[in-house]
């Protein structure tokens, strides 16, 4: 059985992503991050019903604490698989019966050692497709290995969270989902990318410059990107030395770099990447300005 857990903030982007994905899965989870509008509010309550429940947190919680509220709510129903969805997502038809049968072709040794099958996806504004190739096997045709994913249009294997652990409640938002995935390495499984099912989702303000696709975050990112390209670092440095090395420069010089060439209100967002680089040397995590003192492991 699979669970699909969608998760909603401030955004009628979820009702699209419901529609598309309601006749692909056993069960729908939605967890609203304390939305703030009270038609989508009342709009939401009227879908908490049979098959889909929704779940209304009093304040944003964060993608990753949302996240494992869909875990709970799979392993109640015993599901085999839960679906990650951000509410601006969108399933074409049959992507999770594609997801599945692809799998179901998968030698053995092959089959038990995938935690996580991810799409292909699409960007919905530049419609070209992002992923980048693993590699080489007898079924690279069907799956290739990779650990550079987005959260969204994941099936994750649930019975493989015992070793894995579930998302990291203290990152909150950016990195959730790459860190997860290097966990997944460290017990011994694999994070999969099926090479012909693909997921339509937005990437933000994004535009292309130069042939880059440069995304202008908000301050508040550029603060917890920092910060958790920080955490990712000093937690797999002695597992994956280089890509800690990688994303580490990717979100604190990286930014810096694009925000003086690309991106506008550079002054407030350099600050909050110097904010976020303290923060993570001084093991300060959870939601920014929220009385937060050092948080524990993944939970």
């Amino acid at each position: 059985m699979i669970c699909a857990v969608i998760v909603s903030y401030n955004s009628d982007k979820v009702f699209r992503c419901y529609e598309s994905v309601k006749n692909q899965v056993d069960h729908i989870v939605i967890v609203d991050n304390a939305t703030s509008d009270a038609s989508i509010i009342d709009r939401l309550k009227v879908l908490n019903k049979d098959s889909t429940k929704v779940v209304f947190n009093k304040e944003n919680l964060g993608i990753a604490a949302a996240l494992n509220q869909g875990v709970e709510y799979a392993r109640e129903r015993n599901c085999d698989w839960l679906l990650t969805l951000d509410h601006d997502s969108e399933l074409p038809p049959a992507t999770a019966a594609d997801m599945i049968s692809a799998y179901n072709t998968l030698p053995e040794d092959v089959k038990a050692k995938a935690a996580v099958l991810g799409c292909k996806y699409l960007e919905r504004q530049f419609g070209e497709w992002r992923a980048e190739s693993g590699v080489n096997g007898k079924w690279q045709q069907t799956f290739k290995e990779n650990n550079l994913m987005v959260t969204s249009g994941n099936f994750v294997k649930v019975s493989s969270l015992i070793k894995t652990g579930t998302f990291t409640k203290k990152l909150f938002i950016d990195y959730v989902d790459i860190e997860f995935y290097y966990r997944v390495l460290k017990a011994g499984f694999v994070n999969l990318e099926a090479q012909n099912v693909f997921i339509i989702h937005e990437f933000g303000q994004s535009q292309k410059k130069f042939g880059f696709h440069i995304t202008n975050q908000p301050p508040l990112r550029r603060y917890y990107i920092s910060r958790n390209s920080i955490y990712f670092f000093k937690e797999f440095l002695s597992f994956r030395p280089y890509r800690a090395f990688r994303v580490m420069f990717g979100g604190t010089i990286g930014g810096a770099l694009k925000i003086l060439l690309f991106e506008r209100d550079k002054l407030t967002k350099f600050r909050y990447i110097a904010e976020g680089i303290l923060d993570a040397l001084r093991n300060r995590y959870g939601k920014k300005d929220a009385g937060r003192q050092g948080c524990g492991d993944a939970e």
